[in-house]
């Protein structure tokens, strides 16, 4: 006469362990990529917005000041905390052209300390004398 079984055997719960093991390695390894996308998202959005702050900045003066009123490098501030530096920009301005009448503005700017999480992004534009 053959007993019934009425649970797991150790083997078969110690397979399950194993299993469940993978499954959350495999979780907390998809956090540690959410975190570090997550971060180099919002770098990407600092930087965009203070190139595109500093070409609307640029726009709006006058052309024969530009040089002295934007000057290279510059530090790039918290949104959150304006006192905490969390970056740096460079501004190169080139004539274009034999008139002088247009300047090739580049501004890169370089955000985070940490390698991993450090976010490059230049950006060029045409600036005419009006």
């Amino acid at each position: 006469m053959r007993l019934k079984s009425k649970g797991f055997t150790l083997i078969e719960a110690m397979i399950a362990m194993v299993l469940l093991l993978v499954g959350i390695l495999a979780v907390s390894r998809l956090f540690t990529a959410a975190v570090f996308a997550r971060q180099k998202a919002q770098n990407l959005t600092i930087a965009q917005n203070v190139i595109t702050a500093k070409f609307e900045d640029m726009r709006q003066t006058r052309f024969d000041l530009l040089q002295s009123r934007f000057p290279s490098p510059f530090y790039v501030t918290d949104p959150a905390v304006p006192t905490r530096n969390i970056g740096t920009g460079t501004i190169t301005m080139t004539p274009a052209g034999t008139t002088n009448r247009v300047m090739v503005v580049t501004i890169q700017v370089e955000i985070g300390r940490v390698i991993s999480s450090r976010t490059i992004l230049k950006s060029t534009t045409y600036i005419a004398e009006r």
